[in-house]
């Protein structure tokens, strides 16, 4: 095992952490959802190690409704972005398993199985994506008890199913692999980018 303060310890973290915010961030933008920056931090700090911190981080900018919309067509629009925000925070994990496990050498078992070690490690931790996921999901769930009624559940259920998401998180990040690996190299090397230096790193293929 690398000793926790050894360099090689570090540049692996920020690395993993790297890929990490890449994958939000990648996919959040290909879904629509904007953020002020991403960023790694240097180094693993003891306080971090010691409590299970994190190296990187997004800072997203709230969300945005369309105030013209009423009754189903407004809480269709308000679920499906929350939907999609399951899927923008599952990437950040997935795209840390993804650098840890080939999924075509891998089996699906395998490859799910890395994922959710990787979403678990946040578990307890506030604003962790373990813990955004639930938060996410109780609300969801929330509008369901209050807003839909009981022999439409099943339906409801199916219109707004979690897994699903996890699996078009899946999905994505392997159709866009190669500009997540490519933010993750630009943000290890300068550290922090602003949404606009994001976005012009996902979408050029020659950077």
């Amino acid at each position: 095992m690398i000793p926790k303060e050894d360099n090689t310890y570090q540049q692996y973290h920020r690395r993993v952490f790297a890929h990490h915010e890449a994958g939000h961030a990648t996919i959040a933008y290909r879904l629509g959802r904007k953020f002020d920056h991403i960023e790694v931090i240097p180094s693993l700090t003891p306080w971090l190690i010691q409590f299970g911190g994190s190296m990187g981080h997004i800072d997203y900018i709230g969300l945005m409704y369309d105030e013209t919309k009423r009754g189903i067509e407004a809480l269709d629009e308000v679920l499906s972005k929350q939907l999609q925000a399951i899927i923008y925070t599952y990437a950040g994990p997935v795209a840390e398993a993804r650098l840890e496990i080939d999924p075509n050498k891998a089996s699906i078992m395998e490859y799910l199985d890395c994922i959710e070690k990787c979403l678990d490690m946040g578990k307890g931790a506030e604003n962790s994506d373990y813990e955004q996921i639930e938060k996410i999901l109780q609300g969801i769930e929330n509008v369901k008890l209050d807003r839909v009624k009981p022999e439409s559940f099943r339906f409801f259920d199916r219109m707004y199913d979690p897994e699903r998401m996890m699996m078009r998180a899946i999905s994505m990040v392997e159709k866009d692999w190669d500009a997540i690996t490519r933010l993750a190299k630009v943000l290890i090397d300068r550290g922090r980018l602003s949404y606009d230096e994001a976005c012009v790193v996902i979408e050029n293929e020659d950077r």
